[in-house]
């Protein structure tokens, strides 16, 4: 038995059409938020990276600060015993000359 075409078959034809037109709506409202979606996430990242960076890049120039402190200081140092020993040098040349005896004296009195 054969089964008869009907009429309204046309009909339920069009209702696929504009079930398709749908879906295409539904997939570029879906395209369209996946590429906010996906902007969102690469400016979220990029941001972080711009915070690290500022981050890391403040790390740094606190530690070349810091470094160069420390040159300084070193050099202060390095100044201030090559003074102490200048004093000490001298300090000491003047402590032989004082107890160096008068050995003119010691002869003179022989004679």
């Amino acid at each position: 038995m054969r089964i008869p075409d009907y009429r309204n078959v046309h009909g339920v034809k069009d209702l696929n059409h504009w079930t398709t037109k749908t879906s295409r709506v539904e997939k570029a409202q879906e395209d369209a938020f996946e590429k906010e979606l996906e902007d969102s996430i690469h400016k979220r990242k990029s941001e972080e990276k711009t915070k690290i960076k500022k981050e890391t890049q403040k790390k740094h120039q606190a530690l070349i600060d810091e470094s160069q402190e420390l040159d300084e200081m070193e050099l202060e140092i390095d100044h201030l015993f090559s003074e102490y020993n200048k004093k000490i040098k001298s300090e000491t040349d003047i402590d032989l000359d004082e107890e160096t005896p008068n050995n003119s004296d010691q002869f003179s009195s022989w004679a």
